[in-house]
């Protein structure tokens, strides 16, 4: 590591493999030491480079391993009444007496195990940090809610913190996917000692306070997370903004026709725009990428897209986009701003492929087609029997839609670099497949196609 600027890791790699693997497992009793020690190694290995750690507390929902489905669902209405009844909130005791004794005292254990040995672990990373084995330390909350046991145990992090005195070395903020990317921007603006400023625009009044799935807090409480942890600012005045930050999160109810069209002459107007397209009901007709397409924006000039499922993961991934890009956009020459902005573009789009295209729509029908060749678990595809046919069948489904999407006029409009340069995209070709033998997540490559002139 003696040659990186820095470290960025995952504590639940190291300790279980990974984020799946520390839902479904508790980690072997000798590995919260061993990580302890790994973690001293390493620092003193290059104690220069810093060591930027994550780690990320336990979800509301238990694994699929723990107890019938029944159970499972009562070990949610009880943690939701705990957590309720633990910031002072009435709640219905014969209920929760009736849940208690409901649920098999060994799964109750079990799922408060969890949250348990997470503590110790936080706790240890929290301590390497005062310690300076840490640069600094991130807690993302995994697919939370606004009351629940692992509220409970945020809350006592976040007042070890405190007590530590390390508020400026470790962070709790609400999310999982996209703690890497955030704290690479993070990084980015330090190093750079750049602040890239956002105005913030809503698609509809509602949105700000509208609590989305699988979220602990607001929308206006993500954006303003995710934006203030990068080491970016709020401003007030569009024309004072690095990057315009467009939020829909709406449901089949809302008019999205108003957002997409302030959305689309923002970006026709070459203002540097990063969409957050999110759904209430993950259905593609909630977003505003179709009516995008419709009005015929310069799809290709957004410095960013994301419409994952969770809004803490599509927030922070298109604020660390933004951020990167702009920091990166700063410090570029004019031959490195033109890859800079085609690289750009092609995350983008790789973005609306995989978060809209694919998990709004193409998501359902390779299930579907999977239930009809007999497989009933897409959750959990068999390697040897019918993951080849899923990824040809994703491929063909998919490759399909992003080639008429690579025909369209919005796509094919030309987009300005700062610079004045104009790029116009003749196609794109895309690569996909699963990386996991599972459906929800997808590889996916978009490859653009550019022809270059200079705007006159």
């Amino acid at each position: 590591i003696s040659d990186a600027d820095a470290v960025i890791l995952s504590v639940d790699q190291i300790m279980h493999g990974g984020l799946l693997g520390a839902r479904e497992k508790p980690a072997p009793s000798s590995a919260l030491g061993e990580t302890e020690i790994f973690l001293r190694r390493l620092h003193e290995k290059a104690p220069h480079v810093p060591l930027l750690a994550f780690g990320i507390l336990p979800r509301l929902t238990p694994p699929d391993n723990m107890g019938t489905a029944k159970e499972r669902q009562d070990l949610v209405k009880y943690s939701r009444l705990i957590g309720k009844k633990a910031v002072g909130l009435p709640v219905d005791e014969s209920e929760l007496a009736r849940l208690t004794a409901a649920i098999p005292p060994d799964k109750t254990a079990q799922y408060e195990k969890r949250f348990a040995d997470n503590a110790e672990t936080n706790e240890m990373l929290a301590t390497l940090a005062k310690d300076g084995v840490l640069q600094e330390v991130v807690f993302g909350q995994d697919d939370g809610e606004p009351y629940g046991i692992g509220n409970i145990s945020k809350n006592r992090l976040q007042n070890f913190i405190r007590a530590q005195n390390i508020t400026d070395k470790a962070h709790v903020i609400h999310g999982a996917d996209e703690v890497a990317s955030v704290m690479l921007a993070r990084f980015a603006t330090k190093t750079d000692d750049t602040t890239v400023k956002f105005f913030v625009k809503y698609t509809d009044d509602e949105t700000p306070q509208r609590i989305m799935p699988y979220m602990a807090i607001s929308m206006a409480e993500t954006v303003r997370e995710r934006i203030l942890f990068t080491g970016g600012q709020i401003v007030q005045n569009e024309k004072d903004a690095d990057v315009i930050l467009a939020v829909n999160a709406a449901d089949s109810s809302k008019n999205r026709y108003r957002g997409a069209k302030i959305v689309a002459d923002s970006l026709n107007e070459n203002k540097p725009v990063a969409a957050v397209d999110l759904s209430v009901h993950f259905r593609e007709e909630e977003t505003i990428l179709p009516l995008l397409l419709r009005l015929n924006a310069r799809i290709n000039s957004l410095v960013a897209y994301a419409g994952w499922n969770t809004a803490g993961n599509s927030v922070g991934a298109a604020v660390a986009e933004s951020v990167i890009f702009t920091v990166r956009k700063k410090r570029c020459s004019n031959s490195d701003l033109r890859i800079l902005y085609a690289e750009n573009a092609r995350i983008v789009n790789n973005r609306i492929i995989e978060d809209c295209f694919y998990l709004k729509g193409t998501i359902d029908a390779v299930n579907g087609a999977l239930k009809k060749y007999g497989f009933t678990n897409t959750a959990d595809l068999d390697l040897q029997r019918n993951h080849r046919l899923a990824n040809a069948m994703l491929q063909t489904a998919l490759g399909r839609r992003a080639a008429v999407y690579g025909e369209s006029s919005a796509f094919r409009q030309g987009f300005l670099t700062s610079e004045g340069e104009q790029f116009f995209a003749e196609g794109l070709t895309l690569e996909a497949g699963y990386p996991w033998p599972r459906t929800f997540e997808i590889y996916a490559d978009a490859r653009l196609r550019f022809r270059e002139t200079l705007h006159k």
